[in-house]
């Protein structure tokens, strides 16, 4: 549906599935990533913290919810889930790519994985 145009239609439908599995992290997660994509962070942000109440330690929720937070001007909040996803998964350079340009607008880092270079200089 996303791909056709039927943007509205694909957001009704993903809602109705969140409401059918309220407790199915990977659902909230990924209507979180599609109302991000669609440019609401707010409500994304709600996604990826259902997904985190139910789930602490998923990295890829915390790294949504940080471009969330920072799409929202929330820069605090979003370097502490970006950080948060990092230190969850520490070779994962995805989420060193994307906190690379975060960091240079707030210049702030925490410890990076040794295995890759500090996105911060």
């Amino acid at each position: 549906m996303l791909k056709k145009g039927k943007s509205e239609e694909a957001l009704s439908h993903l809602s109705a599935a969140v409401r059918l599995a309220p407790f199915d992290t990977t659902m909230h997660y990924n209507f979180g990533k599609v109302l991000l994509d669609f440019d609401r962070p707010q409500e994304a942000a709600a996604c990826f913290i259902t997904t985190l109440d139910n789930n602490p330690d998923f990295p890829a929720a915390h790294n949504g919810l940080g471009k969330a937070y920072w799409k929202q001007g929330k820069l605090d909040q979003a370097t502490n889930q970006l950080s948060r996803a990092v230190t969850l998964e520490p070779d994962n350079p995805h989420f060193i790519m994307i906190s690379g340009p975060f960091c240079s607008q707030t210049q702030t880092w925490t410890k990076p994985s040794p295995n890759f270079p500090k996105p911060c200089g």
